[in-house]
Order: C-alpha cells, then structure tokens, then sequence
C-alpha cells in the first residue's frame, strides 16, 4: 500500500513538473495517470504537506506555483533535460540523466557514495559510476581533518561517484571548486574566491565547500571510486525562488559529469585568496599529517601552493587543505 501510495504522489508530481505552465484538472490527471480523482486529491495533498506550493482554482485544477522552491529527483530531471548541451550528448548515445537518490536528510552523502561502493559486487562497481546523492541536511557533514560541516535544512549537499581512471585525483578538488564558483556566480550574481584548495568564499565568507574521497581495496590497492563531495550552504544567496533549488542541483550534476575537467588551471590563481595570511593547514606531506599554522606565500602551477610555517622554512604543498 505504501509503495502504491509513493508511486501515485511521484506520478502526480512529475505531471505537475511538466506542466508548469498551465492548470490540470484532477479529471486530467486521472485519465492520465489511471488513477482515481480521490487518489489524485490525495496525492496532492501528501505533496503540499512535504513542502510542495501547488495551486489550485475551481474548473481549471491543479498546477505547481512558480514560487515552488522544493528539491525534487522530476525537477533535477527536467531542468537536465532542458539543456539542448545534454540533448547534444544524448544524440551521441550518451546517458546524460544519471541516477539520482535524494534524501531530506543524510548522515553524510560521502559517507553514503562510500557505503555504496564498498558494499557493491565487485562487478556491480562501475554501474555505480556518476550515481548521484543528495541531501537536503546532513547530521554529520564531514570537512577535512575530521572537522564537522556544518550542513543544515536550506543548503544542497551532494556527492557523485566518479571513474578513478578518468580525473587525476591529485586536482578535482581544484577544477570541481572552479566549477562550482561558477556556478554560485551564475546564480547568485555574487563574486566568489578560493581558499586553497577547497573552499568557495562570497565576501570573504564560506559558502561552499568540497570534500574528494576515494575507496580503496586496502589487500589489492585498486581505488573502486572516486567520491567528489560539494556543499554548499544557499541561504545568504538563493533567495530568488522558482525552481532554485533544482536549477542548481542540475547544475551541479551536469557539471560534475561534463567536461569541467577541462578547465585550465592557471585560471584557480586569479580568484584565489589568502595570500599573505596565516591559515592552519593540513597535509600528508608536512608535520606528520596533524594541523599546523603557516604563512601563505604563493600559488604554484598545477594546484601547489608555496607556503612558510613557523619554522621559518618555505615549503611547497602538492596535497593539503586550509582549514580556517
């Protein structure tokens, strides 16, 4: 019963979604979807108290409000699905609406793109490949160095499992921070910046931030995935409405399975902050992987940053992140 009652409320949404524009009436969507008119009533009515903002008028029906701003997988889908780019990639046999798990909350959606790949078969692993999970709120939201990220209701959180052998993992965080400022830019009409080497800054205060992960078969050494982890906390700056929320998971989504890879990192440095400052760093490379505070002295090629801890002696970071 339950999972009828899912599949009605579902198949009402994605009517609605797709019809923006105009009114259906319950009768409409009832021949429609081969439903009755009281299960179409019920249906809109378990819609609305999740949040949903769907009008209606007597003798024209239903129709979702243009002021709607609820996440939903029907609204990602048809804001994808709306980009002649992704039509173009289809025509080339390419499947550009990848799969889409959404919860109102998660522990953490890294956590939960890990869980999924180590639990996968081994040969079930790759069919994970550019599996997408959302979140509205996290309640363990990770940052690095085992911090917390703070992941409240009225951000997007989203993690997208990723072929290893397709991204040089040494600088996702870099290109996947560049495409996620752009982003942010696009939609908000904000300038942003960076802190090396995940953090997306507007007016010098964080608003989005990315986490790489891998998961590794520790007795052979084979990396099964690559977890590309982006959050990004909307309340200072999405307060547009209509439909924001699923325009920037789309745009989230599309990017992280486009071609922003290729974007040149000599571009990072123009937007990059800091410099000059002290920061706590972390790193592999320097104080046997535990935080410590040093002076950032410059940005070198290829997402190395050339940086002066308290020893006095300047060192250059291949890996590492600033944590405040």
């Amino acid at each position: 019963m339950c999972e009828k009652i899912m599949k009605t409320k579902d198949a009402v949404l994605n009517m609605l979604v797709n019809n923006t524009d105009k009114y259906i009436s319950g009768e409409g969507l009832a021949n429609e979807l081969g439903l009755s008119r009281s299960s179409v009533w019920k249906a809109v009515e378990e819609l609305r108290t999740e949040g949903y903002r769907i009008d209606s008028v007597t003798r024209r029906g239903y129709r979702l409000s243009p002021e709607n701003d609820v996440l939903s997988v029907e609204g990602i889908r048809r804001e994808l699905l709306s980009d002649h780019s992704m039509e173009k990639r289809k025509d080339a046999g390419e499947k550009v609406i990848p799969e889409i798990r959404l919860y109102r909350e998660l522990a953490s959606t890294n956590l939960e793109a890990i869980r999924l790949i180590t639990e996968a078969p081994t040969a079930e692993k790759e069919k994970l490949f550019n599996t997408v999970i959302i979140a509205e709120s996290q309640s363990a939201g990770r940052g690095h160095g085992k911090r917390r990220f703070f992941s409240p209701e009225g951000g997007l959180y989203l993690s997208v499992i990723l072929n290893p052998e397709s991204f040089n993992g040494r600088v996702v965080s870099l290109l996947a921070s560049m495409a996620v400022a752009d982003i942010v830019e696009e939609l908000s009409g904000e300038t942003t910046s960076f802190l090396w080497k995940n953090n997306i800054l507007i007016g010098g205060k964080k608003t989005a931030g990315i986490l790489t992960e891998q998961s590794m078969d520790l007795e052979t050494g084979i990396v099964n995935g690559l977890v590309l982890g982006i959050g990004i906390r909307t309340d200072e700056w999405l307060k547009k409405g209509g439909n924001m929320k699923n325009r920037l998971a789309a745009a989230l989504v599309r990017k992280s399975l486009g071609n922003w890879k290729n974007l040149p990192l000599d571009d990072y440095e123009k937007k990059l902050a800091g410099t000059g400052e002290k920061h706590t760093f972390i790193s592999a490379e320097y104080n046997d992987g535990k935080p410590f505070t040093a002076r950032q002295e410059a940005y070198v090629k290829d997402g190395r940053l050339r940086i002066r801890p308290e020893d006095g002696h300047v060192i250059t970071l291949d890996r590492g992140s600033i944590l405040c």
